[in-house]
């Protein structure tokens, strides 16, 4: 193990050596590793190594297309078969045995080129087939390129909130209210928040958008995420016919919701408790909201303010920022 991780290590400093650029890694237990390396124009090169020999497989790399455009990939030996969706591109390899890729070598380069500035994204690898093998599914770090220049006069570098806004404007999960106003200290509506949840997700905007609440109207912008956000058990609504979308999210609300996503990815959203019961209010936290602030406080995705953990207070736009980050981060 210790010997994949040095020379998963080894590699990213190669790359950044010589392309000058921001880079993330995965060092993985499995069968392949991977680092992104990203250039200053926001293209970014995915290079997918062996952690043992291979003569075939066929793998899955899931990018935000919002951010990204696929430009193509290098394989090693091969190339069998190239399919692309909307935010992902398959492809397979194969090579002779006696010409099999060895471990530590590239099985293939994925390139993408931006059309914007960005400064963080998500990528995923899947190895769907491995030596006619099932493989693991690898989640690299949010890859970091550059600064993202933000538009808003009321967001000011120093600001404690200054990095989350970056980083949520950055992975186009918030708008601001105008095009040069973020309003930080505005309260985050339900809307708006499952609308986030949604964006992440990578929930398409014309998603079906007929649910049980009689409060959320099909043509509104987050009809569709509040559907899907329904179906997957995210929310459950303010009873059973109403949503409230336009009534603010309080911080527990705000926390469940993401707690109940992390669930849907299937995340470890076991909590001790320990780091919750430090905050002089934990007592004020519903009854329905204990076990979701239990697991985010114990992972730092919430902290609390100078008046405490305030459960049941609105949570503004700039502190909703800060939670997605720290979950992003997470």
């Amino acid at each position: 193990m210790m010997k994949k991780i040095l020379s998963g290590l080894l590699l990213l400093l190669m790359l950044v050596s010589i392309l000058g650029v921001t880079a993330g890694a995965a060092d993985v237990a499995g069968t392949v590793a991977a680092a992104a390396a990203v250039g200053e124009d926001g293209a970014l090169s995915l290079v997918i190594t062996a952690d043992e020999a291979t003569v075939s497989g066929r793998l899955t790399v899931e990018y935000d297309s919002g951010l990204m455009t696929y430009a193509g990939v290098d394989v090693a030996g091969t190339t069998t078969s190239v399919t692309e969706g909307d935010g992902s591109v398959t492809f397979g390899y194969a090579v002779a045995s006696s010409d099999a890729i060895a471990e530590g070598s590239v099985i293939a380069t994925v390139n993408f080129t931006s059309s914007r500035q960005w400064k963080y994204t998500q990528l995923t690898v899947t190895v769907e087939d491995f030596n006619r093998q099932e493989g693991v599914h690898l989640q690299l770090p949010v890859v970091e390129a550059g600064d993202a220049t933000l538009p808003f006069t009321d967001v000011q570098q120093g600001l404690w909130y200054y990095d989350a806004v970056e980083y949520v404007y950055a992975q186009g999960l918030f708008r601001g209210v105008t095009e040069t106003i973020f309003a930080p200290n505005h309260p985050m509506s339900r809307a708006m928040f499952v609308t986030v949840l949604g964006r992440m997700a990578g929930v398409a905007e014309d998603y079906p958008r007929e649910t049980r609440f009689t409060d959320v109207k099909a043509d509104r912008y987050y009809a569709g995420y509040v559907a899907w956000a329904v179906e997957n058990g995210i929310v459950l609504g303010t009873s059973e016919t109403t949503f409230s979308p336009n009534a603010s999210v309080t911080r527990e609300q705000m926390v469940t919701m993401l707690y109940r996503y992390a669930n849907y990815l299937g995340m470890d959203t076991t909590g001790s408790g320990d780091a919750l019961n430090q905050f002089p209010d934990a007592s004020d936290v519903s009854t329905w909201a204990e076990a979701a602030m239990a697991w985010a406080t114990d992972r730092g995705i919430i902290n609390g303010t100078e008046k405490g953990l305030l459960p049941r207070a609105t949570a503004t736009r700039a502190q909703c920022a800060q939670i997605w980050m720290k979950f992003g981060q997470y």
